[in-house]
């Protein structure tokens, strides 16, 4: 697992808020293009399906 945290403030990251997603969410997809924006596509599962 990736730190919390860093000392190294001239990093870019995007700080705690995406490490807990990725750690929570069953999955996690990020695209980004520049001068369009970024989307972030987030799943998980809530429970089982009964049949």
């Amino acid at each position: 697992m990736t730190p919390l945290y860093t000392s190294m403030p001239e990093m870019e990251r995007s700080g705690l808020g995406f490490t807990v997603m990725e750690t929570f969410m069953d999955r996690l997809d990020v695209s980004s293009e520049v001068g369009k924006g970024t989307h972030i596509s987030m799943l998980k599962t809530l429970g089982e399906q009964s049949e």
